[in-house]
């Protein structure tokens, strides 16, 4: 079986969209957690986003050549 990369870039999409929706649904967080855990949980949800975005540009950038 092959497997592209787009379609690999594809799964880690909806990976990420889904770690960035469990991130932003999860409960509001108590006084007992930390602000380091915090402030980790901020930058992984930052992380995911720019993954996703970082690959839309890539996505619109292949069809623009596909276009072309």
């Amino acid at each position: 079986m092959r497997v592209r990369a787009e379609d690999v870039c594809l799964m880690m999409q909806h990976v990420f969209n889904a770690a960035i929706a469990l991130l932003k649904d999860s409960q509001p967080l108590s006084d007992e957690v930390s602000l380091v855990q915090t402030a980790r949980l901020a930058a992984l949800q930052r992380s995911l986003e720019d993954v996703v975005t970082i690959y839309k540009a890539y996505e619109e950038d292949q069809q623009q050549r596909f276009r072309s």
